[in-house]
């Protein structure tokens, strides 16, 4: 999951809300949507000119809305909390994987769900480098606890990830033979976590 720093929200989202009294994000026009989500993609989840699921890491197609693409996911779900609906801190840029992500996450919602905007992350994850999963940090056992339960909700195990992060683990554990920590970087297309964690 990344750890993402909001910026500033974009000035036609800001008199979107001023202009409309009944401004809400499902009034909103769809090519202002696609301008929204290549904006918070772009200040918030690129790396190296890479955009990432801000879930699972993998890398994403900004201005797709199919199976490779991306949308504009609400943290808090708009169902639930149309109030929120506008807030551009509820607001990350997630992949279209059924089995993960925002799209699985779908409508559901807990107090204390970890997300990247609201936690840092790599305060309750590490990853086991044997299996590629993501595992809630030493002294988090219950498995009732929102790390364990974020984690479930968004799929973040599943064997699509888990497999991918196997490949890049191996593969980052072969070029440690012969290159620099900072030059393999500039190799490997996603999960930049995984990378800090394991190049630390």
């Amino acid at each position: 999951m990344l750890d993402i720093k909001k910026t500033t929200p974009p000035d036609f989202l800001l008199e979107f809300k001023e202009e409309k009294s009944n401004a809400s994000y499902k009034n909103m026009r769809g090519d202002m949507r696609k301008d929204l989500r290549h904006y918070i993609a772009y200040n918030e989840q690129c790396k190296s000119s890479r955009c990432f699921c801000a879930y699972c890491e993998r890398e994403i197609v900004v201005n797709s809305d199919n199976a490779n693409g991306s949308h504009i996911e609400h943290i808090k779900p708009q169902s639930r909390f149309p109030e929120d609906d506008l807030d551009y801190d509820n607001m990350i840029v997630s992949c279209n994987a059924k089995e993960s992500c925002g799209i699985r996450k779908g409508s559901h919602y807990f107090e204390g769900f970890i997300d990247p905007v609201n936690f840092s992350p790599d305060v309750f994850f590490v990853y086991d480098l044997m299996t590629g999963e993501i595992i809630p940090k030493e002294g988090i056992k219950d498995s009732n606890t929102p790390a364990y339960k974020s984690l479930d909700l968004l799929g973040l195990n599943s064997v699509r990830l888990t497999d991918a992060r196997k490949r890049v683990i191996v593969e980052i554990d072969n070029l440690l033979k012969f290159m620099k920590k900072e030059d393999i970087r500039h190799f490997l297309k996603q999960f930049p976590s995984l990378l800090d964690y394991m190049l630390k």
